[in-house]
C-alpha cells in the first residue's frame, strides 16, 4: 500500500512538473509573441529605464504594471541576462507604496541607476511626490529612498544621472513635462542638487553619453537622445550641453517610445534599446517589447556626424539555416521570386540591391499565396522608403540599397546604409502568413548579395 502510494505522489509530481513546463513552453510560444525581442511574461511593459552591468550580467530595468495590461499602477520591473539575448525575469525593484489604490499615486514612474565607482544608486520620480534618491543593496535590491529635489518646477521632472569623472560630480539631465526643458544639475552626493543650465525641448526625456565620432579615442563627443526617435550631437563640460547638430532621427518608426543609451563597458560599446507600442494581441497575456538591441556607431562624413546603428554580433548567436542570393536579375512578375522557398515568422536578412531601372523595389513579409502581407516598399520617383505607415525619404548611393531587416512575430526593424536610416515597426501578419516575395515593378532590379537567416527562439533555447 505504502509503495502504491509512493508511486501515485511521484507520478502526481512528474504530471505537475510537465504541465508547467508545458506551460512555461507555451507562455513564450503564443502566436504573436517576440521570439527574440524582450517582452514582459505578462501585464503592461513601457520605457526602458537603465541597464546596468554587474559581474558580467546585465541587469535591464523596465516600466512595469504587474497588475493589468492597462496604462497606470507603474513599477520598475526587472531582468537579467549574460548575452542580452535570453532574459530572466525578477522581482520588481521598485514599486508604489503598499496599500495604495489609485494607479498613478506614488508611483515610480522613471529614472536611472548609475555608479561611481564606489556605490550604486538609483533615482526615481514618484509621481505628485518628486525625486527620490535609493541606495542600492545590490542591482536586485534598493533600500528607503530619500527626496532629492524640492523645487516645484522640478518635481515631475524624468531624471536623467550619470557620474561624470572629470568634474567627480554626478550630473543629471531632467526633463521637465510641465514646461519642456531639460534641466541638468549637479551635485556632489547625489541628494543636494544645483541647476547648472538648461534648454527648451519638445522631444521628451532624455539620455546622454560621451561617444567618440569614427571610434577614434581623441574624439570626445556627447551623444544626446531623446524619447520617440530623436538625437543630436555635441559638447558637454559636467555643466552645459552644447549642440553641435541640430536634432536628426535615429528610427522614423511611428510607434517608436521612449529610449534609453549605455555604456557596454563588458564589450567596450555603446548600446541603444527604444520601447515599441503596439496594439494588445489577443492570445498575449503581455504589451508592449523592446526593439532589438543595436550598436551605436558616430560617423563624421562629408556632410557632418551622423549616427548609425546596427544589431548587434550577438544575433548570429541565433542563426538556426541560412540561404545566400547571388547575382540575380530580378524582372516584374509572381514568377520571379528569389525568396520563394522562404517560409517562417522570424528572420535576420541583409543586402545590397542595384535598383537599374525600376519604379518600385519592394520585399512582401508574412505574406499568403495572393502576395497580401506587410509591404516593405521603396518608391524611386519619390525617393521614399516606406513600411507599415512610417517613412522616410533618401537617394540610395550609386542606386544601390544597402538594407538589413529584423523580422519578429509581431515586429519588423528596417536597417538602410548601415543603420543611417531606420524603421522600427510593430506588426500583425495573418498567422498563417509565413511567405516573403523580393520584387520590383516597372523595370529591372539586380541583387547583387540577399543573406536570409532563419532564427531560432531566444525564449525557447534558455
Amino acid at each position: 500500500m505504502k509503495k502504491t502510494i509512493l508511486i501515485i505522489f511521484i507520478a502526481t509530481l512528474c504530471i505537475a512538473g510537465f504541465a508547467q513546463d508545458k506551460k512555461g513552453a507555451e507562455q513564450f510560444n503564443e502566436t504573436y509573441r517576440p521570439q527574440y525581442h524582450f517582452t514582459p511574461v505578462e501585464n503592461r511593459m513601457g520605457s526602458p529605464i537603465s541597464i546596468i552591468t554587474v559581474d558580467s550580467t546585465y541587469h535591464l530595468y523596465y516600466q512595469w504594471n504587474p497588475h493589468n495590461l492597462q496604462q497606470g499602477f507603474v513599477n520598475w520591473g526587472h531582468a537579467t541576462s549574460h548575452d542580452l539575448l535570453k532574459w530572466e525575469h525578477k522581482e520588481i525593484v521598485l514599486s508604489q507604496p503598499a496599500g495604495v489604490s489609485d494607479s498613478m499615486t506614488h508611483s515610480p514612474w522613471w529614472g536611472s541607476f548609475s555608479s561611481n565607482g564606489k556605490q550604486l544608486f538609483a533615482w526615481a520620480t514618484r509621481w505628485d511626490d518628486g525625486i527620490y534618491r535609493h541606495t542600492a543593496i545590490d542591482a536586485n535590491q534598493l533600500g528607503e529612498g530619500e527626496k532629492t529635489i524640492t523645487d516645484k518646477n522640478l518635481n515631475q521632472s524624468e531624471p536623467f544621472v550619470f557620474w561624470h569623472k572629470p568634474t567627480e560630480k554626478w550630473v543629471m539631465a531632467a526633463y521637465s513635462r510641465t514646461d519642456s526643458m531639460v534641466n541638468f544639475l549637479n551635485s556632489s552626493d547625489g541628494l543636494k542638487w544645483e541647476i547648472t543650465s538648461s534648454f527648451r525641448l519638445i522631444y521628451g526625456f532624455v539620455s546622454l553619453t560621451e561617444i567618440a565620432a569614427n571610434n577614434q579615442p581623441d574624439s570626445s563627443l556627447w551623444l544626446l537622445i531623446a524619447e520617440n526617435g530623436n538625437y543630436m550631437v555635441g559638447n558637454f563640460d559636467g555643466k552645459k550641453f552644447e549642440n553641435l547638430t541640430s536634432f536628426n532621427k535615429f528610427d522614423y518608426g511611428e510607434m517608436v517610445g521612449g529610449s534609453l543609451i549605455f555604456k557596454d563597458f563588458k564589450n567596450n560599446r555603446i548600446l541603444l534599446f527604444s520601447e515599441l507600442k503596439s496594439e494588445q494581441q489577443p492570445d498575449l497575456p503581455a504589451n508592449g517589447q523592446l526593439t532589438f538591441p543595436t550598436e551605436i556607431i558616430l560617423k563624421e562624413t562629408n556632410t557632418g556626424l551622423e549616427l548609425h546603428h546596427k544589431p548587434i554580433e550577438e544575433i548570429k548567436q541565433l542563426y538556426k539555416k541560412s540561404v545566400t542570393i547571388d547575382n540575380k536579375k530580378i524582372y516584374p512578375g509572381i514568377n520571379n521570386n528569389p525568396l520563394q522557398s522562404i517560409k517562417g515568422d522570424c528572420f535576420h536578412m541583409k543586402g545590397s540591391i542595384d535598383l537599374k531601372n525600376c519604379d518600385m523595389f519592394g520585399i512582401i513579409i508574412r505574406g499568403n499565396r495572393e502576395n497580401e502581407g506587410i509591404n516593405l516598399s521603396y518608391n524611386t520617383s519619390r525617393k521614399m522608403l516606406e513600411i507599415e505607415g512610417s517613412r522616410f525619404t533618401y537617394s540610395p548611393k550609386n542606386n544601390k540599397i544597402d538594407i538589413e531587416l529584423l523580422i519578429d512575430r509581431s515586429s519588423v526593424e528596417v536597417f538602410i546604409e548601415g543603420g543611417k536610416y531606420v524603421i522600427s515597426t510593430p506588426i500583425i501578419p495573418e498567422p498563417k502568413s509565413l511567405k516573403y516575395n523580393l520584387y520590383s515593378t516597372g523595370g529591372e532590379v539586380f541583387v547583387e548579395h540577399f543573406e536570409v537567416h532563419e532564427l531560432k527562439s531566444a525564449w525557447q533555447n534558455k
